[in-house]
């Protein structure tokens, strides 16, 4: 994973993102076949991902998928066309910025999950540019610039009660700013953000599966959770009041360093 060849990748993605919506012509051929098959190949992508043993290894197809966007994204000529690969775009930027956090490369990580932002914005899919904000918060978190991840958590939590209603994504926000309270010594936000992320029982109509599995694509259940299941959810008050929340339910290699807040993956599924 070279440096410039992140760097060239994200400058051109990025000014496609943000070019004003094309005149309506006939869809193209990269186009037709992002459309048809581009969401299928991106879960089948998140899920090697979630089960490999060997993270970087997955690069390779994601950078030729992301190539491959980009030039739809250069010749799609409709609205709809447009947003969908936008919104397409920020998924797969978002499983390129875990492959960098994983390996270490935080700010490479952080780039990514700024244009998923962007690309979610431009798709107009507010619950996928909230999962990104808040997976860029926990970069700034991880590095132990608690302030500055709680402003990106502020308006991600703003921006996910625009998404879809019948989804976690509030929750899982809410789960993550407790981590960041928690990291600033803030007991009661955390409580309060506790409280919130609870509330993703109360999500009537649906099954679990049923209001989770949609988010699996912007987090894939990898080691620790996003959310906190009723078990857990007076050890995790518990932690409120230290350095940050006890990494509960972490398996052993997935902590990096036992001082830092666990790092979370999205909703369990």
């Amino acid at each position: 994973m070279k440096r410039r060849d992140v760097m060239g990748l994200l400058a051109v993605a990025g000014a496609l993102v943000t070019l004003p919506g094309p005149a309506e012509a006939p869809r193209g051929h990269t186009v037709g076949a992002l459309l048809e098959t581009g969401e299928e190949l991106h879960r089948s992508l998140w899920q090697v991902f979630t089960l490999s043993d060997s993270k970087p290894a997955v690069y390779p197809a994601v950078r030729e998928q992301l190539d491959v966007l980009t030039q739809g994204l250069a010749e799609a000529r409709t609205a709809a066309d447009r947003a969908r690969l936008c919104t397409m775009t920020a998924d797969l930027y978002q499983l390129a910025g875990e492959l960098f956090f994983d390996a270490n490369r935080y700010t490479d990580a952080a780039q990514y999950y700024t244009l998923a932002a962007h690309a979610a914005h431009a798709g107009g899919d507010h619950d996928l540019w909230a999962c990104a904000m808040t997976r860029h918060a926990y970069v700034e978190l991880y590095a132990r610039r608690a302030p500055t991840a709680r402003s990106l958590l502020a308006v991600a939590s703003r921006i996910a009660r625009q998404g879809d209603s019948a989804l976690s994504t509030r929750h899982w926000v809410a789960a993550v700013q407790a981590q960041v309270c928690a990291a600033m010594g803030d007991i009661d936000g955390c409580a309060r953000a506790l409280d919130e992320a609870e509330q993703v029982h109360s999500l009537d109509g649906h099954s679990p599966q049923r209001r989770l599995a949609p988010l699996r694509r912007f987090a894939p259940p990898r080691g620790t959770r996003g959310l906190l299941p009723p078990a857990r959810s007076s050890r995790s008050r518990g932690g409120c009041p230290h350095r940050g929340p006890r990494p509960t339910a972490v398996p052993a290699p997935s902590r990096r360093r036992t001082e830092r807040p666990c790092r979370p993956r999205g909703p369990p599924g």
